[in-house]
């Protein structure tokens, strides 16, 4: 288990030292909701250096900070993608995201039925690097862990 978790009574939550980087690089990325990054880490819940599953193989994207700095910008860049092909704020009227907005972060705009969008989502579906279809448990375990940290509040 990597060094940003710690686990209480079989649960996995995130060290206070990690959630507050995350938070830190989402609001300066100006992420609707810092949350989602915390729900995205105990999502994907990486080996170390991957710890956000951002740029598996890729040496760019190695290490913590380049995983928080590229998730916070990821999420910001699906917001405004989601925006401008749905016509709608990926947001409800108390900041926190809407089912459609993680199903679309999680799996594309064309698992909303779009024909043509920019976004292939963070866990594409029936992708040649998921042959044992994993990532059909992306959108469902993220809304959980995130509806899940914005009833705590």
């Amino acid at each position: 288990m990597s060094d940003l978790f710690f686990e209480s009574e079989g649960q996995k939550f995130l060290r206070p030292s990690a959630a507050n980087t995350l938070q830190f690089y989402a609001k300066q990325a100006q992420v609707s909701d810092p949350d989602l990054l915390s729900a995205l880490a105990l999502t994907e819940q990486g080996k170390t250096g991957y710890e956000l599953g951002f740029g598996v193989g890729s040496k760019r994207w190695f290490g913590m900070k380049a995983q928080f700095m590229g998730a916070a910008n990821q999420v910001k860049l699906t917001e405004d993608r989601f925006q401008q092909e749905m016509g709608r704020p990926p947001v409800d009227s108390s900041g926190k995201y809407l089912p459609e907005f993680l199903q679309y972060f999680s799996w594309g705009g064309k698992a909303l039925g779009l024909k043509e969008s920019s976004s292939r989502g963070y866990a594409p579906l029936g992708v040649d690097n998921d042959p044992s279809g994993l990532n059909a448990n992306h959108f469902p375990n993220l809304e959980r862990i995130y509806r899940s940290m914005t009833k705590r509040k």
